[in-house]
């Protein structure tokens, strides 16, 4: 199994199925796919709109590699690829290039270029790989902790999302991608 399909199976499993809940910004989901990600990826291919709950496995794994490049995971060592995907399917590519930006101390643009490489080979070098997961994972939860700040009704997704946190700790640790 590849990064990209070993990380597609571990956010899957913190996405899981339909949801509708009228406080969730993304609206109607399915398998953490938005109904606007899900209609911008048929009108690309000249495809019939139709419901995401419609959606085929085939789908959300082209959308989920999209949102991999797009992310630039594919770049990034094993654990931090895995963490910044989770949060760019979560929170959208761009949101998850500025958080890691925002730790690495570099233009906060959501673009990854070499700046934003070097700093990750940088930050390595000096802290360690695993520091930087959870520097990363730290500022995921700051993230989501602000989103509540900012509109109360996100409240009751905390316990969620740090919950989702928490398991991508054991889950980088235990595939060795924090050493």
């Amino acid at each position: 199994m590849n990064r990209f399909h070993y990380a597609m199976h571990v956010v899957l499993g913190h996405e899981g199925g339909v949801v509708n809940d009228p406080d969730d910004r993304g609206g109607l989901t399915n398998a953490g796919v938005t109904t606007k990600t899900y209609n911008a990826y048929r009108r690309r291919l000249w495809l019939p709109l139709r419901p995401v709950t419609d959606i085929e496995p085939h789908e959300v794994e082209a959308i989920y590699h999209e949102y991999w490049h797009d992310a630039h995971c594919d770049r990034l060592p094993d654990g931090l690829d895995l963490v910044v995907f989770d949060m760019a399917i979560n929170s959208g590519p761009s949101v998850a290039i500025k958080t890691l930006q925002k730790i690495l101390g570099v233009d906060v643009d959501g673009i990854f270029g070499p700046q934003t490489n070097a700093a990750i080979r940088e930050e390595i070098l000096v802290g360690g790989l695993a520091e930087l997961i959870e520097q990363y994972i730290a500022a995921r939860a700051d993230f989501y902790h602000a989103l509540v700040a900012k509109d109360r009704a996100q409240k009751k997704f905390i316990g969620g999302w740090v919950a989702r946190l928490g398991h991508l700790r054991v889950v980088v640790a235990w595939q060795g991608g924090a050493q």
